[in-house]
């Protein structure tokens, strides 16, 4: 049930506050992770994933939420798209995640893969830049990308772009 009480709050990152830049994804394992993009407004913030491992029964009981934080340099997170599996029509969770946005660096827009990564005893988690194809951590794109949804129906990955394009994939 819907109520108006404040669980958790967050503060000393720089997040970016949009549509499209929280995520809720659910894991393999159905953790549930809050994802969220943080942008560097000045030179003592990072752009970055803060993330956060939602455990419901230690939001009632009021424990702190360990919050995690990884760097992605000068890549700009501005959307998340949790991503699955379809196995004999049943839609599977998995570890695996698109972050869109715009590499200022090299000023393009890009794609990257992550993976949620757990400690032994699944107490900490992680994330990993995984390698796309060709030694590459990335796809690239002219303009920033602003959206990136994955069809439950046919499991097609549609980004749209800064540039005005729409890209089905």
């Amino acid at each position: 049930s819907y109520t108006k009480k404040i669980f958790y709050e967050i503060k000393g990152y720089p997040i970016i506050f949009s549509n499209n830049c929280f995520s809720l994804m659910q894991t393999e394992k159905n953790n549930k992770i809050l994802l969220c993009s943080c942008k560097q407004y000045d030179s003592s913030q990072k752009n970055g994933i803060l993330y956060l491992k939602i455990d419901t029964k230690k939001f009632e009981k009021g424990e702190k939420i360990r919050e995690y934080f990884y760097n992605t340099g000068s890549f700009q997170v501005l959307c998340f798209c949790p991503l699955f599996v379809t196995e004999n029509n049943q839609i599977k969770n998995s570890d695996y995640f698109f972050v869109g946005g715009y590499e200022n660096a090299q000023q393009k827009g890009m794609i990257k893969l992550f993976k949620i990564k757990y400690s032994e005893n699944e107490n900490s988690i992680d994330i990993q830049d995984i390698i796309i194809e060709n030694g590459e951590k990335s796809i690239s794109f002219t303009k920033r990308i602003s959206c990136i949804i994955q069809s439950k129906k046919t499991g097609d990955i549609v980004i749209t772009s800064f540039d005005g394009n729409v890209y089905l994939c």
